[in-house]
């Protein structure tokens, strides 16, 4: 997902293996998700909601190498479609091999 040698960041959100954007701020990164892309892949719980304290921590969890309960505990919203670590695991491998 990130270039660290040039603090790039290169993002693929249709997964269709080439890159939709590369920005290199914060703020670039933010416009950018916020310009209406389709962000339906952000929603790695699935309940139909892209959240910070929920799918941006689980994200987060997973880039640090987190699984099991320590990856969803606290995390997986109550109406989510994906609530097990395996279900969360195997998403989130299709988006950040």
């Amino acid at each position: 997902m990130g270039d660290e040698s040039s603090n790039n960041f290169t993002f693929d959100i249709d997964n269709n293996g080439q890159s939709n954007a590369t920005r290199t701020s914060a703020n670039d990164i933010q416009a950018y998700i916020q310009s209406g892309v389709d962000d339906s892949s952000l929603d790695i719980d699935g309940n139909g909601e892209v959240k910070a304290l929920s799918d941006g921590l689980l994200a987060l969890r997973y880039l640090f190498g987190f699984s099991g309960d320590a990856l969803i505990n606290n995390a997986v919203a109550n109406n989510a479609t994906r609530k097990t670590a395996n279900d969360i695991e195997a998403y989130l491998q299709t988006k950040m091999p």
